[in-house]
């Protein structure tokens, strides 16, 4: 297969709500499917931490539309905190919705959603608000999400309710070369093939897909989808597809790292 590079993703999405005013910038907030922490964790005192979250938010995004986006687990965790100001979105996968309204975002939060880390990838500032989650969940579960959050900018790490807004590093913007080297790796295949696990992963497949339509009409384009039961839960992903020359959908379903008899023989 020749050589294998690592070539940092360049989403290029159609971001200029600089241009926008106030009233239609968006600033959202990623939930948590709280109801699903674990059982030592103080719930109670969860919700007072993100409403905490919510209030930062309004104090330094004054007249933004504010969105409260469910995690898909979610059921009616939203109804137990406080939304003023706040339209609830839908429960919907957060790298579709960012896809999606990329040309009105202007900051994206969340307590410690993955969320977070695909809004920064995608070049939106992005924050997160793990270190003030002191107490409601335990140390052992905050260490657990630190490593998770390996390599996230410390600077975009809110660790108080007196913190500034955070700024985006400008080493994070992406650079005109990214796609030059997409281009160049693939200049000999007259087909590329994408791996779609799930919904989430097809926004960043899409952005590089629309590219090499523009640039590399002559490829063939073909997304290998994985069998995966949250493609039955977002069905606006479908659209996407015709990004595709041919879309190949697997039969058997993923496995997991398990060493259960059952995931072993899959």
């Amino acid at each position: 297969m020749g050589t294998v590079k690592k070539i940092n993703f360049p989403y290029y999405l159609d971001s200029k709500q600089t241009g926008l005013p106030l009233s239609e910038r968006i600033v959202v907030f990623f939930g948590t499917d709280f109801y699903n922490l674990p059982l030592d964790s103080d719930r109670s005192l969860y919700i007072e931490t993100t409403n905490k979250m919510l209030d930062y938010i309004r104090r330094n995004f004054a007249g933004r539309k504010l969105i409260y986006n469910p995690h898909p687990n979610e059921s009616d965790e939203y109804t137990l905190l406080d939304t003023a100001g706040f339209t609830i979105g839908e429960h919907t996968i957060a790298e579709l919705f960012l896809f999606k309204n990329a040309s009105n975002i202007e900051y994206v939060f969340s307590s410690c959603s993955g969320a977070s880390v695909s809004a920064l990838a995608m070049r939106f500032p992005s924050a997160i608000f793990l270190e003030t989650l002191q107490g409601s969940v335990t140390d052992d579960t905050i260490i657990g999400y630190r490593s998770y959050f390996a390599g996230f900018p410390d600077a975009l790490s809110i660790k108080s309710f007196a913190d500034p807004l955070p700024e985006l590093p400008a080493s994070l913007f992406p650079s005109a070369n990214d796609f030059k080297e997409i281009l160049n790796a693939v200049k000999d295949s007259k087909k590329i093939f994408f791996m779609g696990n799930e919904p989430g992963n097809l926004a960043k497949i899409a952005s590089l897909a629309k590219f090499l339509r523009q640039d590399a009409p002559d490829k063939k384009l073909v997304l290998i989808k994985m069998k995966n039961r949250r493609w039955d839960m977002i069905p606006e992903h479908l659209h996407l597809l015709d990004l595709f020359d041919e879309v190949i959908e697997l039969a058997l379903p993923s496995v997991r790292y398990s060493a259960r008899p059952s995931k072993i023989r899959a």
